[in-house]
């Protein structure tokens, strides 16, 4: 007999962390192809702090979600000109 959660012990089913629920991360290089940059001017805007990012071992990791509320903030109406 086995114990357990489910449909056969009387409590309720219940699913594990979905992996959807991690970040997804963006290394420096996918997010300078994402974005059409040069990796040294994705490294150098995190540096200096304009891009939302943090480093691991030296290498610069970008969440996406971050990524997206930044590019909400910055976002200018009309396009580049205004």
């Amino acid at each position: 007999m086995s114990v357990g959660v489910g449909p056969h012990s009387g409590e309720p089913e219940t699913e594990p962390s979905a992996p959807e629920t991690l970040p997804r991360l963006l290394s420096a290089h996918e997010l300078a192809r994402r974005w059409s940059l040069k990796e040294p001017t994705v490294r150098k805007w995190a540096r200096e702090g304009w891009l939302p990012g943090f480093r691991l071992r030296g290498l610069w990791l970008f969440d996406e979600r971050d990524l997206v509320e930044f590019l909400r903030r910055n976002r200018r109406e009309g396009g580049a000109n205004g």
